[in-house]
């Protein structure tokens, strides 16, 4: 029974966009080294302005990303946050709080490079998710 829950999680880590390209042995590796956590609704997560140092996958549920006071995002199963911070440990940009019951995978920064070292699939994955959020960013600034 308990292998069956650990395939249950393996197949469920695969859908989320982020590992979909990885092996099966990749995702046993990223299960190794990530927990698995619940919150419930209104949580805060991540708070502006103070030291990251997790990554986290939306497993379930829904947040909210508020920066400077006002939401910028709402964030869903599959989706992902926290990712700058385990690169370059700096102050968060925003807030982000759990509107519903959520079930997240958490990564922090201490196990992240390994991981990335192991799996280097999820290196490239990541770094597309920065330069399209920079393309954003860029865009944003751009057009006013």
């Amino acid at each position: 029974m308990a292998a069956k829950g650990k395939d249950e999680h393996l197949e469920r880590l695969g859908e989320v966009s982020v590992f979909r390209a990885l092996s099966r042995e990749d995702l046993q590796v990223l299960g190794r080294s990530a927990d698995t956590v619940e919150v419930k609704a209104g949580t805060v997560l991540v708070k502006e302005g103070e030291i990251g140092r997790e990554f986290f996958v939306l497993l379930s549920g829904e947040v909210s990303v508020v920066a400077g006071g006002k939401e910028v995002n709402v964030l869903r199963e599959g989706q992902w946050f926290g990712e700058l911070a385990i690169i370059d440990p700096a102050p968060r940009d925003a807030t982000v709080t759990a509107t519903t019951d959520c079930e997240l995978l958490l990564i922090d920064s201490r196990r992240f490079r390994p991981l990335l070292e192991e799996v280097p699939v999820l290196a490239h994955k990541i770094m597309v998710s920065l330069a399209r959020r920079l393309r954003q960013a860029d865009q944003r600034v751009w057009l006013g």
